[in-house]
């Protein structure tokens, strides 16, 4: 995914296939202590996805479980339940973004607003989270109608994940105004997950509470490519190397 620099940019920016390539040649581990802080971005347009990235972009509907600007399913808000989307990752790989659709009416973002992007592996209803990174974005007075419609959090450092079921969700904590509406599809047509909410007050906690709806996003996704053969015959030969020291 390409991430245009509007508000800020990522100071890990680099080349994913190159690092994913190094990366091959460790062990992939889950980190499960929480992160540092992301980047966020604001972005008038859908950024650039690749086909490796994981992505439900149809908009045009909130997503919604009743109705009204203060529903708890499509309101992130310190009052609200954390907002979220649980999908499929279906090799090795690194998540390096979580894009997200804002929809334009009743928002404000004071200074000092704090949010919180979970990532968590998702069992039933259950959430682990393996990823917790705080975010400040720009302040942006409120308003009553669009003030930006993609929201992009560049994770601190690509979080390495095995093929299975995820989710991220977005809250947040704050003393002063903190609240913007999430798009959506109208139904859940996504096969590879749906939409959920989790916790309260800005929190979200250890289970999802599933919609009949979709988030609007993308997930940017790097797969780690299979190993050469080059690479194979070479790890083959350190091995029989090994153990003829070994025997001697």
């Amino acid at each position: 995914m390409k991430i245009p620099h509007i508000v800020s940019s990522s100071p890990h920016s680099g080349n994913r296939h190159l690092q994913a390539a190094f990366a091959a040649l460790g062990a992939l581990a889950l980190p499960l202590a929480p992160a540092d802080a992301a980047t966020v971005t604001f972005n008038p347009a859908v950024p650039t996805f690749d086909g490796d990235d994981i992505t439900q972009l149809q908009t045009g509907t909130l997503a919604t479980t009743g109705t009204g600007p203060n529903n708890e399913a499509n309101y992130i808000a310190a009052n609200q339940k954390a907002g979220g989307q649980t999908f499929t990752v279906g090799a090795t790989g690194t998540i390096s973004a979580i894009t997200l659709k804002a929809a334009g009416s009743f928002s404000q973002i004071d200074t000092g607003t704090q949010l919180t992007l979970r990532i968590s592996t998702v069992s039933g209803t259950t959430l682990t989270p393996v990823l917790n990174e705080a975010a400040t974005p720009p302040t942006m007075g409120a308003s009553n109608g669009t003030f930006f419609d993609y929201i992009t959090f560049t994770l601190t450092t690509p979080l390495q994940v095995t093929a299975g079921q995820y989710g991220f969700d977005l809250g947040g904590v704050t003393t002063g105004n903190f609240y913007f509406q999430i798009d959506g599809a109208p139904d859940s047509t996504f096969a590879g997950g749906t939409a959920y909410t989790s916790g309260a007050n800005g929190v979200g906690n250890t289970t999802a509470t599933f919609l009949n709806t979709d988030r609007t996003f993308g997930v940017a996704f790097t797969p780690v490519p299979e190993p050469s053969g080059v690479a194979l015959a070479m790890l083959g030969s350190l091995a029989a190397m090994s153990m003829r020291r070994r025997r001697n």
